[in-house]
């Protein structure tokens, strides 16, 4: 299919010519692969038609942004280990109440971990570095790597200020996707790790309900 780069510009659109999903973000090598030249590709990011969040990954400019397309940008050159943790997965498993005040607003970057002993990943999109995961602590949601619910209300119950680690595990606790025992069966694993004196003293008290803190039966 040839791309009719006169069109495009005067819509300010990729249009039905572009070859590649409009709506999807797409890596050099994939606009390559498609039959878009390198002169194409930074002809409509001049014209402001694309735009490249990162190295090497174009998206249109009329998406906007969003925490998912941000996470979307990133799975197309990460290594196939990164996983989307904390505040950042429990808002991808529907835990919306979990990010921070206007954070849907005023975009930061998406915690991305590797696993141990693999250092972290350096660009502008994510804030990452190294965790240990077991195998059951990861899941693929949407095509992406992500904590499983009750990891991520771990590591969002293991933070410094209480106020934080009650409302993370609260937002968590109400997708209901693991009972209160199944969280407190668990903590003794972090045992010796940061801050999990916070998760252990708090956890207890937790419930899915709209009392948020009552206490344990």
């Amino acid at each position: 299919m040839t791309i009719d780069i006169e069109q495009v510009i005067a819509d300010s659109a990729l249009g039905e010519t572009f070859p590649l999903a409009p709506d999807l973000p797409f890596t050099a090598a994939q606009a390559k692969d498609a039959g878009i030249s390198k002169r194409t590709l930074t002809l409509l990011t001049n014209e402001g038609i694309l735009r490249r969040p990162i190295k090497s990954v174009y998206v249109a400019t009329d998406l906007g942004d969003s925490l998912r397309l941000r996470a979307e940008c990133l799975r197309l050159v990460v290594p196939d280990d990164a996983v989307i943790v904390d505040r950042h997965a429990g808002w991808l498993h529907g835990a919306t109440m979990v990010l921070r005040p206007n954070e849907h607003l005023e975009l930061r970057p998406v915690s991305m971990f590797l696993p141990a002993g693999r250092g972290r990943l350096r660009n502008d999109l994510a804030a990452s570095g190294e965790r240990n995961f077991s195998r059951d602590d990861v899941m693929e949601l949407n095509g992406l790597r992500v904590t499983t619910p009750i990891r991520t209300a771990w590591d969002l119950g293991r933070v410094r200020w209480t106020d934080e680690a009650i409302a993370g595990l609260d937002a968590m606790l109400r997708l209901r996707t693991f009972t209160l025992e199944e969280l407190l069966s668990g903590i003794q694993r972090f045992r010796g790790m940061r801050w999990v004196t916070v998760l252990r003293a708090i956890a207890p008290w937790q419930t899915a309900g709209p009392n948020r803190l009552a206490s344990p039966s």
